[in-house]
C-alpha cells in the first residue's frame, strides 16, 4: 500500500511561532516544530516515509530550514521542520509519501 499526504507550515502563525520562542540570544541557532501526520488508512507494518518540499512561499532571498519524519508507526509519523530565526517567516509546503517497507 502507498499513501501520499501534503502539509504547510506558515512559520507566522502564532502557535509555531510559540513553538520555536527564538530569543535574541539564539539567532543563528536551529529549531525545530514537530507536526503529528496521521495516515488516512494505518498501515500493517512499520511503512517506509519520504518527505519532499511541494512550495516555498517567502520574500527572502537566503533560507535555511530542514525536515524529516521521525517517529514513525504504522498510524502516522511527525513531519519535522527545522529552521533558523532569520527564516522564522516563510511558509514551506511538504509533500510525504509512505510505503510498505
Amino acid at each position: 500500500m502507498t499513501q501520499t499526504g501534503t502539509k504547510s507550515i506558515n512559520f507566522t502563525d502564532v502557535s509555531v511561532k510559540e513553538a520555536l520562542h527564538f530569543r535574541w540570544s539564539e539567532l543563528t541557532s536551529r529549531k525545530s516544530v514537530h507536526l503529528p501526520i496521521t495516515f488516512p488508512q494505518p498501515f500493517n507494518s512499520t511503512p517506509v516515509v519520504s518527505v519532499g518540499i511541494a512550495g516555498i512561499y517567502t520574500r527572502q532571498e537566503s533560507l535555511s530550514f530542514g525536515a524529516e519524519a521521525e517517529n514513525i508507526t504504522p498510524s502516522g509519523f511527525d513531519l519535522v521542520c527545522t529552521v533558523t530565526a532569520e527564516n522564522a517567516g516563510i511558509m514551506l509546503k511538504f509533500q510525504w509519501l509512505a510505503t510498505d517497507a
